[in-house]
């Protein structure tokens, strides 16, 4: 007996059904990340490039990527080398490798003027 309950389908609908879901599944991540999502993080403590000693002196003077003090981090200090480019890491006279313009190190003066 056939069951009347049963629903069938044809090759060509569940190859179209099969398509959507794909086409949903693959592009639904690209379109949201268009619209609004997070802001990429900035992220400056990467420091592979760097000889031993190098690494040591961002150790020594406590380098971290974000400030624990408002009024005191690398973007308004004497020391810090603006990036070419926004959304990049800076530099620093005193520190090598990349330099977070919201960072902080033992080694912050204020910028002059």
């Amino acid at each position: 007996m056939e069951d009347s309950n049963r629903k069938t389908f044809s090759r060509r609908a569940v190859l179209k059904r099969g398509g959507l879901v794909a086409l949903a599944t693959f592009s639904a991540p690209a379109l949201l990340a268009g619209c609004g999502s997070k802001k990429k993080t900035l992220v400056c403590n990467d420091t592979s490039g760097l000889s031993d000693g190098e690494k040591q002196g961002r150790e020594a003077l406590k380098y971290v990527d974000k400030s624990t003090m408002p009024n005191k981090n690398c973007l308004n200090c004497g020391l810090y080398k603006a990036p070419a480019k926004a959304g990049e890491c800076g530099g620093c006279t005193i520190l090598k490798g990349p330099i977070h313009p919201e960072g902080y190190c033992t080694g912050w003066s204020p910028k002059a003027g």
